[in-house]
């Protein structure tokens, strides 16, 4: 955009009149895409709510309901299109899980929005990566990699997620993030 405009300057009884033009560009594009990515790695603006096992339908897979809270901190309304999340076990390359968002999801300017979800875990790969450590510290961590779609007004951000959470077991209230 340009700043055009004058200005008066007065200095032992003399006035000036300077003239003021100037060019100045911003890449709004950089500027949203650094603002969302900060959205989705801040604890407070995107994080795990809860994790609850809710069936095994075998040996091989346990399906759990999971709940990821979102704040809109932006002035605007957004639309997340796309999320896909992998899960895995800290300092493991094999994901034990994957999520992926089948509804869109509007989070509205200074709103939060939960966004439940169920995860299907293998089993068979959780236990290949099981440690001796597990037995004697039953919090594990877990990070979860992915990347997210956002359209926001006519123009769509693709966003890499990646956050670490230690999982905490409660035999009352189940498996919290």
């Amino acid at each position: 955009f340009n700043i055009t405009g004058d200005t008066k300057v007065k200095s032992i009884g003399i006035s000036w009149d300077i003239a003021l033009k100037d060019n100045i560009t911003i890449n709004v594009k950089e500027v949203l895409i650094a603002q969302i990515n900060n959205t989705f790695k801040n604890d407070s603006n995107f994080r795990i709510k809860k994790l609850r096992l809710s069936k095994m339908p075998g040996l091989n897979k346990s399906m759990f309901q999971m709940s990821i809270g979102l704040h809109n901190q932006f002035s605007f309304d957004y639309r997340l299109n796309k999320l896909n999340l992998d899960i895995y076990r800290k300092n493991e390359s094999l994901s034990i899980a994957n999520w992926k968002l089948k509804d869109t999801v509007n989070v509205e300017a200074g709103k939060n929005a939960d966004i439940p979800l169920q995860v299907e875990v293998d089993n068979l790969r959780l236990l290949s990566q099981a440690r001796m450590s597990d037995v004697l510290n039953p919090n594990p961590v877990f990070v979860l990699k992915g990347d997210a779609e956002v359209y926001i007004q006519g123009r769509t951000f693709n966003i890499p997620i990646q956050e670490t959470r230690q999982v905490t077991f409660n035999p009352l209230s189940g498996i919290h993030f």
